[in-house]
């Protein structure tokens, strides 16, 4: 019994311990190959107290990919890691899911973070349904679906007029004359693409 109070007495401690680590931000998905905003996955900590820090990134298997930081003095306070998606020995990883595992060698605590980075270079598969229509005098009508989460890009001709708000897997574009006139794309071949949520496009169709 003393044993079992003493075992409860460490794990109540260990649970009422404040975390080393607050205001978590990490990237849900990111492309290395995009050429966007989205090129890097972020990850984002303040620090509580300072201290000798390594993170490291793990695949789902537990094995480590990339080192970002190596067992540095770290100080307190908010702070920002970049990874473009290489592992250490300089090649790109797979695509697939990856998470920061974050070691303070004062606090003697190894933290894995829940929070998982998607490494996605794949573009999204757009498949259009029918063919475009005039859904009114002047107005275009576009319905597609794809094979992933993406936001729609329409073009006419060479201008863009219209980009989805939302990314979803089935979606139809209207686009009014107005738009159509205030663009200046009244005429010339109408192009979809998708734009998914790691910063891919897909090739035009249409």
């Amino acid at each position: 019994l003393a044993g079992t109070a003493a075992a409860f007495a460490v794990t109540a401690g260990l649970k009422t311990r404040p975390s080393p680590i607050l205001e978590t931000q990490v990237a849900k998905t990111f492309s290395p190959v995009c050429g966007c905003a989205t090129a890097v996955a972020t990850i984002s900590f303040r620090l509580r107290l300072g201290d000798r820090l390594t993170l490291a990134l793990e695949d789902a298997s537990g094995r480590t990919v990339r080192v970002l930081v190596a067992n540095a003095r770290v100080p307190a306070g908010s702070r920002t890691w970049r990874w473009n998606g290489l592992r250490d020995d300089g090649t790109r990883a797979p695509d697939g899911l990856y998470r920061p595992r974050i070691e303070l060698d004062d606090a003697d605590r190894v933290l894995l973070l829940p929070n998982r980075i998607r490494l996605d270079t794949q573009p999204p598969a757009v498949s259009v349904v029918g063919t475009p229509q005039l859904g009114g005098p002047g107005a275009l009508v576009v319905r597609y679906r794809l094979d992933e989460a993406a936001r729609g890009l329409l073009s006419v001709g060479s201008v863009r007029v219209a980009r989805t708000r939302f990314a979803r897997l089935d979606e139809t574009i209207r686009v009014g004359p107005r738009t159509l006139t205030a663009v200046h794309a009244e005429r010339g071949p109408v192009r979809l693409a998708a734009e998914d949520l790691a910063g891919n496009v897909s090739e035009p169709l249409l």
